[in-house]
């Protein structure tokens, strides 16, 4: 009877023992979706030719670089379509080093993660025609940007 006991009262400390030290883990998924997030900020806001002379060719900007900056943006490519104005001189003479700037296109591509994209720079020149209306005469550039596929242009 009494190796019963000592039985029962050995096998009641290990039960014991054992539920005390069971400990239960339990584990949870995780899941998001970030949304593209496009930063992009293009300076100056307004490029200033001054006075130029009919017939002039490479008239550079008088306040320097255009800047296309696309800190913060978490995309690999980022692409940027330029349109101009049908205005004289700005559609046939705004240059952006030195090619045509109407229907130019800029690929901002991802160096590393976590995303870093180097800004561009742009040397904008002016040509204008003989003949032009002289004159202040304002136009605008649109820059069309997306991150996820080119933009589609008509």
């Amino acid at each position: 009877m009494r190796k019963i006991l000592v039985l029962l009262m050995t096998l009641s400390i290990l039960t014991l023992m054992f539920s005390l030290s069971n400990v239960i883990a339990l584990s949870q998924g995780l899941s998001v979706t970030i949304k593209e997030d496009l930063n992009v900020v293009i300076t100056p806001t307004n490029v200033e030719f001054g006075e130029v002379t009919a017939g002039s060719i490479d008239n550079l900007a008088k306040n320097g670089n255009i800047i296309i900056d696309p800190t913060g943006s978490n995309v690999k490519t980022i692409y940027v379509y330029v349109s101009v104005d049908e205005i004289e001189p700005f559609k046939t003479g705004l240059k952006f080093d030195g090619r045509l700037a109407d229907g130019l296109n800029y690929d901002l591509i991802c160096i590393e993660n976590p995303w870093e994209h180097i800004p561009k720079i742009i040397k904008p020149t002016l040509d204008v025609p003989l003949g032009a209306y002289a004159g202040t005469i304002s136009g605008v550039v649109t820059y069309t940007i997306t991150g996820s596929s080119p933009p589609v242009h008509t």
